[in-house]
């Protein structure tokens, strides 16, 4: 799998990168990041495609323990989609989203493995 780059910044905001493409595991893990923060029931394509997080977060999720397991049902639901679609024989394995409050900012580490050994982790600030 090839794509072009997406460029997560510190602000939460994400750019793309027209220069530099990504391909293999680090395009799989990209549209898995995408894939989570993707409204669920959004797109007409893929019906599966997309997390409640968003959602479950702003509902009062950040304010307790529970942003813990709401990570960890869209990493879930995540890792099942992007292995059923993706056309690449490298399927992710493992993938964690570890979040905490920072100075009154979302942040989530995105921790992932591959099923070949490849190991892929970002920082996004929302």
């Amino acid at each position: 799998m090839r794509g072009l780059r997406l460029d997560f910044k510190d602000s939460g905001k994400v750019s793309i990168n027209f220069r530099t493409s990504i391909d293999d595991f680090d395009s799989t893990i990209q549209n898995a990041v995408v894939n989570v923060v993707t409204e669920k029931n959004s797109d007409s394509t893929y019906s599966k495609r997309g997390t409640s997080l968003k959602k479950d977060l702003l509902s009062g999720g950040m304010l307790t323990n529970n942003m813990y397991h709401i990570c960890n049902f869209s990493a879930a639901d995540t890792t099942t989609f992007t292995n059923v679609t993706s056309t690449s024989l490298e399927k992710i394995a493992t993938l964690r989203l570890v979040p905490s409050i920072e100075s009154d900012t979302l942040v989530i580490k995105v921790h992932s493995e591959s099923s070949e050994g490849t190991t892929s982790s970002l920082t996004w600030s929302i």
